[in-house]
């Protein structure tokens, strides 16, 4: 789902370096070789990082390439995004057997 932000300030400009925008430019050429090879089954949503379809990237086989990426280059596994709340009072880590294990800040209960 897409939704606008909340606020002036979730809407953002930011600066690209050179770099970047020569391999987001290399990006954009080859999918709209994606978008011709797909023709009539193409989605134009104006993503970015889409399927080869045009459709927005699926976060379960985006999560499952990462995993495939990581075990690949025999890196360990972590979290992309850590599980934070303002609310949460202490600290979560993984053991080796990824597992998760919650740990209270000294004087939490």
């Amino acid at each position: 789902m897409v939704v606008e932000p909340k606020s002036r300030a979730g809407r953002r400009v930011i600066s690209v370096p050179p770099p970047l925008v020569l391999a987001l430019l290399a990006h954009r050429e080859r999918q709209e070789t994606e978008r011709q090879v797909a023709a009539d089954l193409w989605h134009d949503g104006q993503w970015v990082f889409a399927q080869p379809t045009g459709k927005p990237t699926d976060p379960r086989a985006d999560y499952g390439e990462w995993k495939a990426v990581l075990r690949a280059a025999g890196v360990r596994e972590a979290r992309l995004y850590p599980r934070r709340s303002p609310n949460e009072t202490g600290t979560e880590t993984d053991d080796d057997q990824g597992v998760s294990e919650r740990r209270r800040l000294p004087g939490q209960g």
